[in-house]
């Protein structure tokens, strides 16, 4: 079963990062631009699925190294 929902976490992950890829191409932004918002918003996706599930501190902050 955790396999599974690792799964979903990554297809989430990608499915944020894809969107904000796609619209940094709208904008016509430059590979810097669209790998800054794709990575942006994917980690921002993921704290966003965390506190709307209720889960704190968000997996992206949790798992932080010290």
């Amino acid at each position: 079963m955790d396999e599974f929902i690792f799964i979903l976490e990554l297809i989430g992950t990608v499915a944020f990062a894809s969107s904000g890829a796609m619209i940094a191409i709208e904008k016509k932004m430059d590979i810097f631009g669209v790998n800054v918002l794709g990575a942006t918003t994917a980690v921002g996706g993921g704290i966003m699925r965390d506190i709307i599930l209720g889960l704190t501190p968000p997996t992206a902050l949790a798992h932080a190294a010290p």
